[in-house]
């Protein structure tokens, strides 16, 4: 047996026995679909099954939980934590499809246990919004909810308190009137989704993100090439200056996305020809771009996710990557960048 073998079989073995161990504790963690048997407080009223095997993580998500099929759900009693997003039974039992992650990780990641209040908030069938870091946001937490409203078009909408722009134009788009609701909310009748593994785009969700694009009346214009600059954030090559040289000279323009609404942001990468970006939370709205209409080039440090690999791959866009090696200062090999944005440079 190799060592990876070994060290996979060792993994595996430890998260399934916590699994056990956690499922029958006191504090209650259980899976009601996916893993388990439902109880007589839920109903999964829809299933699509994931088709497409999901790529291997990096080691950085070695605990993700591939899940191979999305359900929806009506749970009654429910109790959402509106800051962690994370969905509990009436008896404060953490409902595992309620995360991307496994339910070893969202174990380390959970908070204490909310304390919601003894009345009902929201007396009626209930869909909730989440919110969380964009690329979160984006890939896990929006599909799951289209696909709930879909299945229960006449549920309300609850999101947070004081919620992100990019929450509030979702529901502007979609013309989707809602509540904002206190840390913990309990509620009579919730329906929500499964998510899908953590990080890792599956083509359901990607799917359901092309029905909303489609839906949309976007204004793309002509095919436009871009590069976009993550200067606002603090995380960029050391380069910079001579990337975007690069990439000006190959036609792009230099666009951030940070102020930038939902619609814009879509309606732009909708009508691209060509995406250069460092790897960040803005590539995700690769998801937006249509069926191998854009070319994408990746700058990452070695080592990074391959979410966007994957989102590249789904929709069957051209997809090539610079890496660069993470020890010291990012520096981006400009002649590979070259390369990469036009295959015909030598």
């Amino acid at each position: 047996m190799s060592r990876s073998v070994s060290l996979g079989f060792i993994r595996n073995t430890v998260r399934e026995r916590l699994i056990s161990v956690l499922a029958g504790s006191k504090y209650g963690f259980r899976y009601i679909a996916t893993e388990s048997p439902a109880g007589d407080d839920v109903r999964v009223i829809d299933t699509t099954p994931i088709t497409r095997v999901l790529p291997e993580p990096t080691t950085q998500l070695s605990g993700h939980r591939p899940t191979m099929q999305k359900s929806v759900l009506v749970l009654t009693g429910a109790v959402v934590d509106t800051i962690t997003n994370y969905v509990y039974d009436r008896d404060l039992r953490f409902i595992g499809e309620s995360s991307s992650w496994s339910l070893d990780h969202s174990v380390l990641r959970a908070p204490a246990r909310p304390r919601p209040p003894r009345t009902v908030t929201y007396p009626v069938e209930s869909l909730y919004l989440g919110t969380d870091a964009y690329y979160h946001w984006l890939i896990e937490e929006v599909p799951a909810y289209l696909q709930a409203r879909r299945a229960s078009p006449e549920a309300r909408t609850i999101i947070r308190r004081s919620p992100p722009r990019y929450v509030v134009d979702l529901l502007q788009l979609i013309d989707e009137q809602y509540s904002e609701a206190p840390t913990y909310a309990r509620l009579e009748l919730l329906t929500f989704a499964s998510k899908g593994a953590a990080i890792i785009p599956n083509e359901v969700d990607l799917q359901t993100l092309h029905d909303l694009r489609d839906s949309l009346e976007l204004r793309t214009g002509q095919p436009r090439r871009f590069y976009v600059s993550r200067r606002d954030s603090g995380r960029y090559p050391a380069n910079e200056d001579a990337v975007e040289a690069v990439v000006a000279q190959a036609g792009c323009e230099i666009v951030q996305l940070a102020g930038m609404s939902l619609p814009d942001q879509i309606a732009l990468f909708a009508g691209a020809e060509l995406v250069v970006g460092t790897h960040g939370a803005g590539l995700a709205n690769l998801a937006w771009c249509r069926i191998a209409a854009t070319r994408v080039v990746e700058i990452a440090r070695t080592g990074q996710p391959n979410c966007f690999a994957t989102l590249a791959e789904l929709s069957a866009l051209p997809y090539a990557v610079v890496t660069s090696a993470p020890q010291g200062a990012w520096t981006v090999d400009v002649d590979s960048l070259k390369r990469a944005i036009d295959p015909a440079v030598r």
